[in-house]
């Protein structure tokens, strides 16, 4: 019985973690969308893709 509640005592710490982890990676995130979009603009706005020729459409 000891090693199930030391289990779920584990368990419920990575939860934990994982949780404040994730809630600091969602309160940043519109910082990093305002920076990615900025970066995106300075550089004209436009994104190249060079496709490999196998991949276009005949």
């Amino acid at each position: 019985m000891a090693i199930v509640v030391a289990a779920l005592l584990v368990l419920s710490a990575m939860f934990s973690v994982l949780g404040f982890v994730l809630g600091i990676v969602i309160r940043g995130l519109p910082l990093l969308l305002v920076v990615g979009a900025v970066i995106f603009f300075m550089q004209g706005g436009k994104v190249h893709i060079d496709w490999p020729d196998s991949w276009r459409r005949r």
